[in-house]
């Protein structure tokens, strides 16, 4: 699904260039929720004189004071002349056609390209949903704006705004690098690769953090004016100061991973974005398992959300690759990433099992073929705990009957190290899967307590479990047994997540 979601009802009318109303018709919107998209787009619509406008609806509001809003905010996409004039009124359409939730802006909004105006704070989310059969009839919800446009007596031409006198342009960074070129008043030498290369410390220092840290402190670089360059290839390194005296992007042609280590080690975080656009550009069936890498290795998020992309619309021929293969078997976490991206959403239903004698209460609900909660309540806790692990009845999750799942509590220890410990482990007995997983427990009045989760993906072989070894001390339970331990009753509660 495209970052911005279309919607599939629409329908706009232009009473006269000024004025307009708009209608639109947002389907599963529950989806949408859940997804957490950052915003959803309408089509495009003309008001005259080739005027594009938008509609915008961000989820989860536009910053932390909105985040429990709906926010709605209309946006001027093109328009001709550099500025236009509107005001405009949103409110949402309830289920017997009737106008809810009026919200009419105080003023005129100047418009530019690129701009968005609107309400932050529209609705409550909490609201909207508690009122779903009122406002979000059949899952959708539908909003109505009007807007009235003004002429705007300050809209000038681009011609008659340039001013009479020529600013030249500014050759601040034309000027240093001809000081880094040059090697005109230097104060430091830095060897790369067994090369001097003289420079200044004023301009080092205020570009890379890292060489701050060297100036500021008493080091061995600071007093001899002399730093060693290690793993860096004298063409990095040249591109690299290039970069720190002019602030230009260098020519990163065949080396773009290289500079990015560089620009990485150095603190250089507008160098990495340049860095991460050339790699983007590049990217390729043959080289994105190794992008993916270097995007995680370098913490670029842009580059690995967009090579994640790529892998997802590529995967058969990506997974054929050696650069995937040697990917999986050095960095198995980001197959799982990768994978995860790929599940997609289906129905949900519950699922009740009997117990036994430890551990009479059991069951799980399925929210996704991939992600599922279960609950487990053990009974006579102290009895259980002289046990050396006591394991549930398997079970599978969905429709296949393959896929063969328990839960193993072990009271005590695992291992020396998890002496008098309480461990929980997931294992799996057929087949093989990556998954994270979260354990809590259920205090006396339902809240989650004691949570743990796991820090990543793991891979799951059969027999094979993953858990914590340490997950709680079951003599910090008892001093607090009215509120962990209710009638003697321990509760589990596991959300586990498979990619």
């Amino acid at each position: 699904m495209s970052k911005d979601i279309i919607a599939q009802n629409w329908d706009y009318k232009v009473f006269s260039v000024p004025n307009f109303y708009c209608r639109w018709t947002i389907d599963n919107f529950y989806f949408i929720l859940e997804k957490r998209q950052e915003s959803i787009r309408s089509p495009s619509f003309s008001t005259g004189d080739n005027d594009k406008w938008c509609l915008r609806v961000h989820p989860n509001g536009t910053d932390e004071e909105s985040s429990d809003y709906l926010s709605v905010n209309l946006e001027l996409l093109s328009s001709p002349k550099s500025a236009l004039i509107a005001q405009f009124q949103f409110w949402i359409i309830n289920v017997k056609g009737e106008k809810t939730e009026i919200a009419t802006s105080p003023k005129c909004f100047r418009f530019r390209p690129g701009y968005e105006g609107g309400y932050k704070m529209f609705i409550l989310r909490d609201f909207l949903l508690d009122h779903n059969y009122w406002l979000l009839p059949e899952d959708k919800l539908t909003l109505f704006c009007r807007g009235i446009q003004f002429p705007d007596s300050n809209t000038i031409s681009e011609e008659t705004t340039k001013s009479e006198i020529q600013v030249p342009r500014c050759t601040l960074a034309d000027e240093l690098g001809e000081l880094w070129k040059n090697s005109s008043f230097t104060d430091c030498c830095l060897v790369v690769a067994g090369q001097e290369f003289r420079a200044h410390k004023a301009i080092l220092a205020a570009r890379s953090p890292v060489f701050r840290a060297m100036f500021e402190h008493d080091m061995e670089e600071s007093r001899n004016n002399r730093i060693e360059i290690h793993d860096l290839e004298p063409e990095v390194f040249k591109a690299m100061m290039g970069f720190i005296y002019t602030g230009k992007e260098p020519d990163l042609h065949s080396m773009a991973a290289a500079v990015l280590a560089a620009a990485d080690m150095y603190g250089l975080e507008h160098l990495k974005v340049m860095c991460e656009s050339a790699l983007c550009r590049d990217l390729s069936v043959e080289n994105a398992a190794h992008t993916l890498f270097l995007a995680d290795l370098h913490s670029t998020g842009q580059l690995k959300t967009q090579a994640l992309d790529f892998i997802t619309a590529h995967a058969s021929e990506v997974s054929e690759t050696s650069s995937w293969k040697t990917m999986v078997d050095l960095y198995p976490y980001l197959e799982a990433e990768a994978y995860s991206t790929l599940a997609s959403p289906q129905c949900s239903y519950c699922k009740e099992m009997s117990g036994d004698l430890a551990a009479e209460s059991w069951g799980y609900t399925k929210i996704h073929i991939h992600r599922f909660f279960y609950r487990r309540t053990i009974n006579n806790f102290r009895f259980f705990e002289m046990q050396e692990h006591i394991r549930r009845p398997t079970f599978s999750i969905g429709t296949n009957d393959k896929l063969k799942w328990c839960l193993r509590v072990h009271p005590n220890m695992v291992e020396e190290e998890s002496t008098n410990c309480l461990s929980v482990h997931l294992v799996l007995l057929s087949c093989s899967r990556w998954a994270k997983f979260q354990f809590w427990i259920i205090s006396t009045e339902g809240g989650k307590t004691q949570s743990v989760r796991s820090p990543r993906a793991f891979r799951f072989l059969p027999g094979y479990s993953w858990g914590f070894k340490k997950f709680v001390l079951p003599d910090s339970l008892l001093p607090h047994s009215h509120w962990l331990l209710p009638r003697d009753q321990l509760i589990l509660l596991c959300k586990m997540s498979m990619v």
